[in-house]
């Protein structure tokens, strides 16, 4: 039980990690596109 709800947990803050990154990469795109 433990087991499974830690793999859960760390699934989920792997999504949440490459949500963010992607999240920023977008950001950093948008960015440009706005001084350009």
């Amino acid at each position: 039980m433990l087991v499974k709800v830690r793999l859960k947990a760390g699934s989920q803050l792997l999504n949440q990690v490459e949500f963010y990154s992607k999240l920023l990469a977008f950001l950093k795109k948008l960015r440009v596109k706005h001084y350009v």
